[in-house]
């Protein structure tokens, strides 16, 4: 397996079974639940961390990452070139 030092970093695994990994931020913003079929479930709270009211959360099904993963980096490229740097 690969080198988990940044992953580490930015999630903490809570909870598995035989077919998933549920993992969470340190700072309790963010919750995935990583399933042994690819997919991916991501929480991301606003206005308190691990709010579990669903108005004050997104969540998005995601099967594939690779692809998302690049539709976002397109999505800065197309910031960068319009406006020189991307806001910070």
């Amino acid at each position: 397996m690969g080198d988990c030092t940044m992953s580490k970093e930015y999630w903490q695994t809570v909870d598995k079974s035989q077919y998933w990994i549920k993992v969470q931020d340190p700072e309790g913003w963010y919750e995935a639940t990583i399933k042994g079929d690819g997919c991916i479930n991501l929480q991301r709270f606003f206005n308190k961390p691990l709010n579990k009211d669903p108005d004050s959360s997104n969540y998005l099904h995601i099967c594939d990452i690779d692809t998302l993963i690049e539709r976002l980096k397109a999505l800065k490229q197309i910031a960068v070139a319009e406006w020189g740097e991307w806001p910070q």
